[in-house]
């Protein structure tokens, strides 16, 4: 009875975006370097309700990471839902969005990302929150709905920055998380 209740979102969604369930590919990319806030936001995923979608991870280390954070996630931690990846970038190799952008690339139009950082913890029902949002919002049938999100290549769950434009109904709410479109 639980797992219906997790899938009842399902209603709420126009037959033009079930219909498409399986065009949207989605990746996860976790950024850091401590091993106690990575392993805490690693232990979250491993909770999440993937709806039987293989996901990719792409673990992309800090050039400063902790020692033990290395081991855990070379050694220790096993994603066993999709492709896994490790990497670090090359000491001075561009700011934080570079370095975002050669842990993971859009294969095609279809292709959408979840940024996280170190520390950051998923409720188990997250990833069928941006399901639901990622058909809803891009592949529902209001043609001029699609037409806005064509470009929605990922989503973060962090504050933009204060340089970051934000809409006029979201200016100056407290804890309002920005995605860029």
């Amino acid at each position: 009875l639980s797992e219906a209740a997790d899938v009842a979102w399902l209603a709420a969604l126009p037959a033009e975006a079930l219909g498409r369930w399986h065009e949207p590919h989605f990746s996860l990319i976790v950024r850091g370097a401590s091993g106690e806030k990575l392993e805490r936001t690693l232990s979250s995923l491993l909770a999440l309700r993937l709806l039987g979608d293989r996901v990719p991870l792409h673990i992309r280390l800090a050039t400063n990471a902790e020692p033990v954070a290395i081991a855990y996630v070379q050694r220790e931690f096993v994603w066993a839902h999709g492709p896994r990846s490790v990497s670090r970038p090359m000491r001075g190799a561009g700011g934080e969005a570079m370095q975002v952008a050669e842990a993971w690339y859009p294969a095609d139009e279809h292709a959408i990302s979840l940024v996280l950082s170190e520390g950051d913890r998923l409720s188990p029902h997250a990833y069928a929150w941006l399901k639901y949002a990622v058909l809803r919002y891009r592949y529902a049938d209001a043609q001029s709905l699609a037409a806005a999100t064509r470009g929605l290549l990922g989503i973060g769950l962090q504050p933009a920055p204060p340089a970051f434009p934000r809409s006029a109904a979201s200016a100056g709410a407290p804890g309002t998380t920005h995605a860029a479109l």
